[in-house]
């Protein structure tokens, strides 16, 4: 029967026996090579745990520690993660002497730090070895040049003693960073051959398989550009790698000097092993469709194994190594989980992946449970997550194919899918080509209804304005013949007096009768004038010329026209000659502007009041316009000059004040001596003064007068 056959037969029916009470003499394994080759060492082996790691031979060898010497349960001691140094002890007996060197014994557990043997006879001779003369060491982190027999596990040969079929005691101290656990055999050196030489073909298998794959998977990647196949072949190397280190332990003997760094290598490998599982997940069972909390959870572990891949360099290994298997047990049962949703959600793949973490976790599992001494470190046991881990990396591959096949028959559909939503595409375009030529017809009946719609405004409007134009040229010529009609008949009457009367008439009463025809005639012209003024106006017919002018001048000149009107109403004119003012204008309007104001302060001013005219130039706020045709004349902003013509009439009420100056305005004032007003002086000052960008205003209040301003740009 081959050897693991008969370690598996052995870990179901010895593996987990009760402990054996303490007996006061320790069993003896009696060894006899016509026999067996191959004797796994349990019931016979005692222990003693030295908590203090501080306990020699001579210590451990006195009959205080003697007594403290327990025997162990089952057939492989286990002791799962702990501090403390162990010394095991054993005797053993051969019947018929051996050959020298043709016994070993035998440590299966790569990761054991320090693994020492001592040998003592019953004659008290201490039996160390050939090699050294006081034990034999072996270990991780004993360097590989020290040990008496290389390899990856711990072997240390049982030589021969001086009295023939003499008992020899074994003591074996071991101590372990990580797990301690310590399954002990004595074999012949033929068969510990043959049992490697067996034991090597299914591992180097199963490395094959996973280069295979990883190297199949990554041409797959390649042409797919499929982030899932990279992230399966990431976690199917490093956590080949893992298995590589801790459950092989191939690194010791490939690797010597790496050997210290076995625990950081460990964890490392476990941990990046879950990121990529967990990235891998991710894609291929498109967790984001699950919900928020299953994406949300995915990172949550991730993020724990990149924090302990951090705090693994500041915390003890022994509670890192308990933390990696609770984070192993979470990612295992988060894989599960989503496998389940997404074979309910109708993702076929879905059902080798859950098949292939179901494999594992049964292998992690028993794994992890022996770590915590729960189960025996026997071999099926100890390999048992490396079986897992090859039928998790088969199925998972087994999944990646068949959503290979999925996802083509996926592509089909939605080839079919696209070829019909391209025809669909295709109609939607002449429809939307015959919709938009449809909406450009209404946009063009549009336009020419909205160009309708204009051509009915502007002649609306223009009718309004035609209609105006009606109005005013009615009222117009209803106060010119009102007011022509008037001066005619005046004119006619005083004439048929001087026809008639002309002989009986002194000189001084016809003198009288023709400077009143005169007067007459002179408000005839005046209404002439005027109406002729706004009209030239308001149809754009005047051309104005600003040039420099004397405001000061001008302001005089024309008060020295009206000094004699002045006069017949016993009226004063006052003006500060003192103040020259210069600026620009278009003269002759400026003094139509000073004519109307200076006409229409005499007319409204009672007897024995006064018309005062002020000039003044200074800055204000208020932006002025400027003649644009002028650009060397544009004054800077701000400067004007100002002209005030204040009367002491009765003033302006503040319903006058809102159509003071429109056309044909009638006011509630009349002129205090009997003088003739068209309503069209002041219309006239307002459009002249604004043509020459300025502005006119009046401040009144009844009772005491009113104040024209005007203000010109300087």
């Amino acid at each position: 029967m081959k050897w693991y056959l008969r370690y598996i037969l052995v870990c179901i029916l010895f593996g987990s026996a009760p402990e054996v009470a303490a007996q006061s003499l320790t069993p003896v394994l009696v060894l006899d090579t016509g026999r067996s080759e191959q004797n796994v060492l349990g019931r016979e082996i005692e222990y003693l745990e030295d908590a203090s790691q501080a306990l020699t031979l001579d210590s451990v060898l006195t009959a205080e520690y003697t007594r403290r010497f327990m025997p162990i349960r089952g057939l492989y001691p286990n002791f799962s993660y702990t501090s403390s140094a162990y010394w095991l002890k054993f005797r053993v007996v051969v019947r018929n002497t051996p050959q020298q060197g043709k016994w070993l014994i035998a440590a299966y557990y790569p990761s054991l730090d320090f693994v020492y043997v001592y040998g003592i006879s019953l004659s008290g001779t201490r039996f160390c070895g050939r090699y050294n003369a006081t034990l034999t060491r072996c270990g991780a982190r004993v360097a590989w040049q020290d040990k008496i027999l290389p390899h990856r596990y711990h072997l240390a040969p049982l030589l021969p003693w001086t009295a023939p079929n003499d008992t020899l005691t074994v003591l074996i101290r071991v101590q372990s960073r990580m797990t301690l656990a310590v399954p002990l055999e004595i074999i012949s050196e033929r068969r510990f051959a043959d049992n490697e030489r067996s034991e090597m073909i299914p591992m180097w298998m199963y490395y094959g398989i996973v280069i295979a794959m990883a190297i199949y998977n990554l041409f797959l990647f390649i042409a797919l550009r499929d982030r899932a196949y990279l992230y399966y072949v990431a976690y199917v190397v490093l956590y080949s790698s893992f298995i590589f280190v801790s459950v092989n332990g191939l690194v010791f003997q490939m690797f010597p000097l790496y050997a210290p760094l076995v625990p950081v290598l460990v964890t490392t490998f476990s941990l990046l092993g879950n990121i990529f599982g967990l990235l891998f997940a991710k894609e291929f069972l498109h967790l984001k469709e699950f919900g928020r909390w299953s994406a949300r959870w995915g990172w949550v572990l991730i993020s724990a194994c990149l924090l302990g891949l951090i705090v693994q360099w500041f915390v003890p290994i022994s509670p890192m190594h308990r933390a990696l298997n609770l984070i192993a047990v979470l990612v295992i049962v988060f894989m599960i989980t989503n496998a389940v949703l997404a074979i309910r959600r109708g993702f076929r793949p879905a059902a080798f992946f859950l098949a292939a973490w179901t494999m594992f976790f049964l292998g992690a599992l028993v794994f992890i449970l022996s770590n915590f001494a729960i189960l025996p470190k026997t071999p099926l046991v100890q390999f048992s997550i490396q079986i897992g881990s090859a039928l998790e990396m088969l199925l998972l591959s087994f999944a990646l194919g068949d959503r290979i096949a999925v996802l083509r028959k996926e592509q089909e559909r939605a080839r079919a899918e696209a070829l019909q939503g391209e025809m669909y595409r295709l109609r939607n375009i002449e429809l939307a080509e015959a919709n938009e030529e449809i909406a450009r017809q209404k946009e063009v009946l549009e336009e020419q209804a909205r160009d309708i719609e204009i051509v009915n405004a502007t002649l609306h409007e223009q009718n309004e304005r035609l209609m105006e134009l009606d109005n005013e040229k009615n009222e117009f010529l209803g106060i010119a013949a009102h007011d022509l009609k008037n001066p005619l008949g005046a004119m006619r009457g005083m004439t048929e007096v001087l026809l008639m009367d002309n002989e009986r008439m002194g000189a001084s009463d016809r003198a009288v009768f023709l400077r009143q025809t005169l007067l007459t005639i002179d408000r005839m012209i005046e209404l002439v004038r005027n109406l002729l003024d706004i009209n030239a106006i308001e149809r754009g017919g005047i051309t104005l010329s600003p040039l420099r002018v004397d405001f000061t001048a001008l302001v005089r000149d024309v008060l020295a026209e009206y000094r004699y009107h002045a006069e017949e109403k016993s009226l004063t004119l006052v003006f500060d000659e003192t103040t020259h003012i210069i600026g620009r204008a278009d003269t002759k309007a400026l003094r139509q502007i000073v004519d109307n104001l200076i006409s229409n302060a005499l007319k409204y001013s009672p007897k024995g009041k006064r018309v005062m005219a002020r000039l003044s130039q200074h800055e204000t706020s208020e932006f002025m316009a400027v003649d644009q045709r002028d650009i060397l004349a544009r004054p800077k902003r701000g400067a004007v000059v100002r002209l005030e013509i204040q009367d002491e009439g009765e003033g302006i009420s503040e319903q006058d004040m809102k159509r003071l100056f429109g056309k044909f305005a009638r006011l509630s004032a009349r002129p205090t001596g009997g003088e003739h007003s068209t309503g069209l002086g002041l219309s006239i000052v307002k459009r002249l003064v604004e043509a020459m960008g300025g502005r006119v205003w009046c401040e009144s209040e009844l009772g005491r007068g009113a104040t024209f301003i005007v203000e010109m740009p300087a």
